[in-house]
């Protein structure tokens, strides 16, 4: 094994450093660390599932079994990643995996002596009993030896993005069936869009020798490539899945992880076919290869991978492989089941030196750690081999993973002994290998890369032995097969998991075909009536760091940011998330802590004026002559009466009879209304109408309009806020031009502005809604007439202040009688849930009612309220609470069980989860002026 003086496809110009188990080694640029590692000197290079058997490079691309390795340092160090598929950069730290304490001394290796006990189903039969606790033993030594590589602690430091992506045809793989399609369809005038999961185009040409047929076509259809502005190329870019609508997802692996959904009216599948190998006793050790990953090491990488070389086939692809690795210097011998060759097939071999084994098959592996000898055997006897190289050539699978998840049926053909492509879906097509055309050019005089000239022999098994795979990755022997057979799992797909065959990163690639036609042996049945598992995305492993996209960390959920959110940062405010949104949670100036600042803004309120920004408010414009019909059915208060420029609060229900949202709603005109939600019901309430509109009251002439993000709006509290306002906008700040509940449409600051005087604080205030570009200028006007500002935490204290309810009373499961709101059902109109809210059950004795809390000691949501011995279920809960500076106590708003009989009395409030136990008052909710002067102003 070595690295040979001249040729290969990489630049010998820029060597590369890497570490292998921190062993410092080098390669060249083009090389996949696969490649580098032969080169090297690099047999073994993992241990396997179950058994812990040294394994080596098996492949050269995605079919690889055994070379899995963790990839990076650190906490984001990627395991399972296939050393065949990634490009060799500066510096790469790849890491072998299962193995302790390393890879050549691996102590679990002792389970291999147990594999006769072992076999398949031995963890459903073993672990199960003698009772269902033991299992609970076994489970933590079973987790600890189970898996692959660890997974990662960290995330994923390469950036990820989301493309949706819309061409006329897509062409999956860049192969020569590939290329071609893709310039025949260039040349109708179509787009195209070409995916090919390697680092560059050529597909099997690129194990081709340089100056072959191959290699020249390859360059004709590079050439014409160049000169083509509809053909787009996508490199390192693996196509995954097919989804529903034409729509079929990629994967770009790189610094920048890239999800192409790619949607095109026409798909050619041109994936080419995948080799397989032969089940014998050993085929597992390092030094066995797919004989055209051995040509594809030496052609494209200018590594030798053996010099004591056997190449075992059944078909003629073989051939071309014996004679490469004879021309590069290595001792070949070629051994073929078949009785004879073709005469100028022959000759060519001999002339070049290759010894011939014709009907002839090898039956077992030797050597520990690697790859020593061969047992052959043929009608003439047994013979034992030297060898450090044994090239498979069993044949070739189409791969059909994708155009079978589009829709398309596979058939099995015994001329070709795999699974082709039946009748394809409308829209797609499937060319080249992948289709089970294997024939060479025209004018190739050699062998072919990827097929045969002859016939091919069908032959899985050469020889017969407990430790011959058929399932490298997930080390299924062929006397698992026989196994779960005999035990009656007769289906495919309970093969697979009694098994495990072709799952893992494998999926079965270079192993299925082999695995069916042992099941089909052992049943007496063929192949095509044996069947085979259901093709699933993805066809390849894919990382979960590119489905998430940039959706990860702090941009996890959508966050959304009011027009004044710059400003306030400015200002000093300390954001919170509150839904989706960021909001001001306090602001610095008012403190140097959350409570500090929170009681100070408190203060101000109450004793002077103070802003505070309310964009998140739920906003919605709705016009037309039924548009109060709709607020009266929407609505349990009526709202025909209500004057042009005048507001009302409303509460609604949903069907059920519970309370869904309240909120503010203004009559701008005749037939045009404004209404706000609260910032939890915004969409919901949107949704509500809309759904109503189109489904239930269709003869309703009136249209909604989100208008949330249109608007923003600023909360203007406390009892010098009209002087403040005053200042502004002058005498229309009085109270007779603009009286509780009022509206008035004016500018301020130059900015139209929608001024309605209404308060949640339950101090005089109003709230200021503008057009969302004209907010900073509203808000530094109000800020230099001398208002202070105050966050999301005093808003809401100020509120439980003053009772008014919120998402904390409003959470789906109170009605108006438990929320003391029964006063709103109107009696007079129908309106949405007004028959179910009077079901018995919602008006029963027993249910729990708003009430208010005061204590001495800090209350905290969630605690539990009992009036007797408490044994895990109360009679009510803390639903809202705060320190009350203008009380000077703690207040809570609370739903307790007949809470409005209790007033006065003194109950039990449990706070497990912060270890508190404490007494406090039941009282009415409004603890603060109740009789609402202070918003009447």
């Amino acid at each position: 094994m070595r690295r040979l003086p001249e040729g290969g496809d990489i630049d010998r110009s820029r060597p590369l450093r890497f570490r292998f188990d921190r062993r410092a080694l080098t390669g060249y640029a083009g090389d996949t660390l696969a490649s580098a590692l032969l080169a090297n000197g690099v047999r073994l290079v993992g241990r396997s599932f179950k058994y812990h058997r040294p394994r080596g490079i098996y492949a050269a691309g995605l079919e690889e079994p055994n070379a899995l390795v963790s990839i990076g340092r650190g906490e984001a160090r990627r395991p399972n990643i296939q050393a065949t598929t990634i490009a060799l950069t500066e510096g790469l730290e790849a890491e072998s995996q299962n193995r302790w304490p390393s890879l050549r001394l691996d102590v679990q290796a002792i389970t291999g002596l147990a594999s006769a006990i072992t076999g398949a189903g031995f963890y459903y039969k073993t672990f199960m009993g003698p009772s269902a606790r033991a299992w609970m033993v076994y489970e933590r030594f079973i987790r600890k030896a189970a898996g692959l590589g660890r997974p990662p602690k960290g995330p994923d430091p390469r950036q990820a993005e989301t493309l949706h992506e819309h061409d006329d045809v897509l062409v999956v793989g860049g192969g020569l069936a590939g290329l071609e399609a893709a310039l025949a369809a260039a040349s109708e005038g179509r787009r195209v869009v070409l995916a090919e999961r390697d680092l560059c185009l050529g597909g099997a040409a690129l194990a081709s020798p340089p100056g072959s047929t191959e290699r020249r076509r390859l360059g004709e259809l590079l050439a014409a490539l160049d000169g083509s502005s509809k053909v787009r190329i996508l490199t390192a870019t693996q196509v995954f899945g097919a989804y529903d609508h034409g729509c079929f997802a990629a994967v770009e692996e790189g610094d920048v992880l890239r999800l192409r959904l790619l949607h095109a009216e026409r798909v050619i599948v041109a994936t080419g076919a995948l080799e397989r190998g032969f089940v014998f006793p050993g085929n597992d050790k390092p030094g066995v290869m797919l004989a055209g990953a051995a040509r594809s090491y030496l052609n494209r990488y200018g590594v030798l991978c053996g010099e004591q070389v056997t190449v075992f086939q059944n078909n003629d692809s073989g051939i071309a492989v014996a004679l490469d690795l004879a021309g590069a210097g290595a001792a070949v011998t070629l051994v073929d089941p078949r009785p004879n060759l073709g005469s100028e097939q022959r000759r060519e071999l001999e002339t070049c030196g290759i010894a011939l084994r014709l009907a002839s098959r090898v039956t077992a592996a030797r050597g520990a750690q690697r790859l020593r000898a061969l047992d052959l055997r043929s009608e003439h006897g047994r013979e034992r081999l030297a060898c450090d190289l044994l090239c498979l050539a069993g044949g070739w699978s189409p791969v059909l993973h994708l155009a079978s998840q589009a829709g398309m049926k596979v058939r099995w053909s015994e001329r070709h002994a795999a699974f082709l492509p039946g009748s394809s879906p409308s829209g797609m097509s499937v060319v080249g290998a992948a289709a089970g055309d294997y024939r060479p050019l025209p004018d190739t005089k050699s062998p072919p890369t990827s097929g045969w000239t002859t016939s091919l022999l069908p032959l899985w098994r050469s020889g017969a032995g407990r430790m011959a795979f058929v399932d490298l990755q997930n080390d299924v022997t062929a006397k698992d097969i026989q196994q779960s057979h005999d035990e009656g799992f007769v289906s495919v797909e309970h093969l697979k998991r009694y098994t495990t065959l072709g799952m893992g990163t494998d999926q079965g690639r270079t192993s299925n075909v082999l695995g069916l036609a042992l099941m089909a042996e052992a049943s007496g049945r063929d192949v095509a009536e044996t069947g085979t598992t259901t093709f699933r995305p993805p066809f390849a492993a894919v990382s979960l760091s590119a489905l998430a996209g940039a959706e990860v960390g702090s941009a996890f959920h959508l966050r959304r940011r009011t027009p004044l959110d710059g400003l306030l940062r400015e200002e000093g405010a300390v954001m919170t998330q509150s839904g989706l949104w960021e909001r001001a949670w306090y602001f610095r100036e008012n403190g140097s802590d959350l409570e500090t600042a929170t009681i100070r803004e408190m203060e101000i309120v109450r004793s002077f004026a103070a802003v505070a920004d309310v964009s998140t408010l739920g906003k919605i414009e709705i016009e037309g002559p039924d548009a109060a019909e709709l607020l009266n059915r929407l609505y349990s208060n009526g709202w025909s009466t209500l004057p042009i420029g005048k507001a009302r609060w409303g509460v609604m229900l949903r069907d059920d009879g519970y309370v869904f949202d309240d909120g503010t709603t203004t009559r701008l005109g005749e037939t045009r209304y404004f209404m706000t939600t609260t910032t939890a019901k915004a969409e919901p309430v949107l949704a509500r109408i809309e759904f109503l509109l189109q489904s239930a009251w269709r003869d309703l002439r009136v249209q909604v309009c989100d208008v949330t993000d249109h608007w923003a709006a600023i909360a203007l509290s406390g009892p010098e806020s009209r002087r403040l306002l005053g200042t502004l906008i002058g005498e229309a700040a009085r109270d007779q031009c603009l009286p509780f509940l009022g509206l008035l449409e004016t500018d301020l600051a130059g900015v139209p502005v929608r001024l309605i005087r209404v308060s949640f604080s339950g101090e005089l205030g109003y709230e200021v809604h503008c057009p969302a570009d004209g907010a900073p200028s509203v808000w530094r006007a109000l800020r230099q007439a001398g208002a202070a500002a105050y966050g999301l935490e005093a808003l809401g204290a100020l509120r439980i202040e003053k009772g008014h309810v919120s998402a904390g009373e409003l959470d789906g499961r109170t009605t108006l009688d438990d929320l003391g709101l029964s006063a709103m059902a109107s009696r007079k109109k129908a309106f949405v849930g007004q028959v179910m809210a009077r079901r018995p059950g919602l008006l029963a004795a027993g249910r729990q009612q708003l009430v208010g809390l005061s204590a001495e000691t800090p209350l905290s949501s969630g605690a539990v309220l009992s009036f007797g011995p408490f044994e895990g279920v109360g009679e009510g809960r803390i639903t809202s609470a705060t320190w009350s500076p203008s009380l000077g106590c703690y207040l809570a708003l609370a739903l307790l069980r007949d809470g409005r009989a209790q007033y006065g009395r003194e109950v039990a409030v449990h706070d497990p989860a912060r270890g508190r136990l404490c007494k406090a008052l039941v009282r009415d909710p409004h603890f603060l002026d109740p009789e609402g002067k202070r918003q009447r102003g």
